[in-house]
């Protein structure tokens, strides 16, 4: 039989071979004084099993203390520095047009943060208030205005940080999706281009399988879609909006929890 003892990084810093007479055998490890103090996993086999998957070997968990080696405790380092990202509802932010602006912090290792945000104009006048609501994420509505500029200062658990809103734009589309009851979503499109009295077109589907089209006339730059939710499936459905030119110009996601649970027997 083959006897070893694995480290954490399952590597053998121990082994030995014993004989066997009618399944049964005898023998001994002598640690050396240059091993380290922690937790390590004695396996044991035969040639015959390793034929097979390892996890048929026999494992069991020790632990191991030096007593001659002094114990050091290595901490995991912390990794400065977070993740801010910004996400306005359909991908734009266009001048003279409300939006809704989504917030998310979180940190390097992909753990949420709790913060509180302000936003500020060019004149250090407070524009909106947010503060995060769950994984790290919040949500709050503005109206950019032309020839301002327009900052954060994020108040984190150990550090503030200010953050520009970047990439508004001059002309363009925007869309809103609202929840409105049970049964139907709004989604409102507005614009500010040339033409405010162009055709737009929604098209909706649940992985890569077309569940609503529609197609709209702006009306003073904006219109409005009525979906209903029977008709999407179950999941995560994609909202597009296309331009008179039949270019995508907008798109969010909605998620609908599905109706069916998955139920399984063993």
């Amino acid at each position: 039989a083959y006897v070893e003892i694995l480290n954490k990084d399952n590597k053998a810093v121990l082994q030995a071979k014993i004989s066997l007479n009618e399944s049964t055998g005898n023998g001994s490890f002598l640690i050396p004084y240059s091993i380290e103090t922690g937790n390590y996993k004695l396996r044991a086999y035969t040639k015959w099993m390793k034929n097979f998957d390892s996890g048929f070997f026999f494992q069991q968990s020790i632990s191991i203390i030096n007593t001659l080696k002094e114990l050091t405790i290595n901490l995991p380092k912390k990794i400065g520095g977070y993740d801010i990202q910004f996400f306005p509802e359909g991908g734009n932010l266009v001048y003279g047009l409300t939006s809704k602006l989504a917030c998310k912090i979180v940190t390097q290792t992909g753990e949420p943060v709790n913060y509180k945000g302000v936003l500020l104009n060019l004149n250090k006048d407070t524009v909106a208030n947010f503060s995060s609501f769950k994984f790290g994420m919040c949500s709050f509505g503005f109206t950019p205005k032309k020839n301002e500029q327009y900052q954060t200062i994020l108040f984190l658990p150990d550090t503030i940080i200010q953050k520009n809103i970047t990439g508004i734009l001059d002309e363009g589309f925007i869309m809103s999706l609202e929840d409105t009851d049970s049964n139907y979503l709004k989604v409102f499109i507005r614009s500010r281009t040339e033409n405010l009295n162009s055709p737009v077109y929604l098209l909706v589907h649940t992985r890569q399988v077309v569940k609503n089209n529609q197609q709209g006339n702006l009306r003073n730059g904006e219109t409005i879609f009525i979906v209903n939710k029977n008709d999407l499936g179950d999941g995560i459905s994609h909202f597009t909006v296309f331009n008179k030119d039949r270019k995508p110009v907008c798109e969010r996601l909605f998620f609908k929890r599905p109706a069916n649970k998955l139920d399984i027997t063993i």
